[in-house]
């Protein structure tokens, strides 16, 4: 099999987690193991992604539109605040079990701008499904 060189794209001022994933697969390279596994196991995930999704698409669309008593659900801003904590609590755990930095990466008017975009993407997703 021939090697592949993966020196020009991982560079010392790549992303951390460009830099990581180089050294990963150049080290399941040399180590022997089958790309076509590495494939299938990206595969595979990707599925396992897509089904979650899935999932997730069919929960909203039961919660937004099964009356409950008279009623039907109609503040889907809450959806959103309580999906954002359950991920805010979600990140938090897995921050701890990897002994991650809390430390923010980026810019806080970054994580502003994609935070804001998603919130509203959010409710007119919820919006869309009443």
């Amino acid at each position: 099999m021939a090697r592949m060189d993966m020196a020009h794209i991982s560079t010392p001022d790549a992303p951390a987690w460009r830099r990581q994933f180089t050294e990963d697969f150049s080290r399941s390279l040399s180590e022997g193991k089958n790309v076509f596994g590495l494939a299938w196991w990206c595969v595979a995930y990707g599925i396992g992604i897509i089904g979650m999704l899935a999932c997730y698409g069919l929960l909203q669309g039961r919660i937004l539109s099964v009356p409950y008593g008279n009623d039907y659900f109609t503040v889907s801003i809450f959806l959103v605040l309580c999906n954002r904590l359950a991920a805010m609590a979600f990140a938090l755990l897995m921050m701890c079990v990897r002994r991650e930095s809390l430390a923010n990466a980026a810019p806080l008017w970054k994580y502003l701008l994609i935070s804001l975009s998603n919130v509203a993407a959010s409710t007119c997703q919820y919006d869309a499904l009443r």
